[in-house]
């Protein structure tokens, strides 16, 4: 728990501006990371000189889950293509899970980038840096 407030202060105290990328299609994982590369200290999503990337940060709920989601109505409106019901919050252990970013004070570029999860199902990670 001691790490999860530590994350939290260190997410409140952060300078630099990250934000998160989710492209429509294939076709945009590689030139909009490209565009803002050596611009900000990362993007979440689909970089590298300076700007730290990481394709998949997770996410964070059950991953006994359809996205945090409870699996039945999913997977109804998956193999059914017909929405009935509204989607219910998964029950069972939740998963924080993200990245964390050590950026240079001088330049506001990435220096380091490394997941963290804490919680749940998956095996913790926690940056060394």
């Amino acid at each position: 728990m001691k790490k999860a407030l530590t994350l939290i202060v260190a997410l409140s105290l952060m300078a630099a501006v990250t934000p998160a990328f989710a492209a429509e299609d294939s076709q945009a994982d590689q030139p909009v990371p490209q565009r803002y590369q050596g611009r900000m200290a990362a993007l979440s999503g689909p970089a590298a000189g300076g700007t730290a990337y990481m394709s998949d940060a997770g996410m964070c709920g059950s991953y006994d889950s359809v996205i945090g989601m409870d699996k039945e109505e999913p997977l109804k409106r998956f193999l059914t293509k017909v929405p009935k019901n509204r989607f219910s919050p998964a029950e069972g252990p939740a998963t924080i899970s993200g990245v964390l970013v050590e950026t240079d004070d001088a330049t506001g570029l990435a220096l380091n980038i490394a997941p963290i999860r804490i919680g749940g199902q998956l095996e913790p990670a926690w940056p060394d840096f």
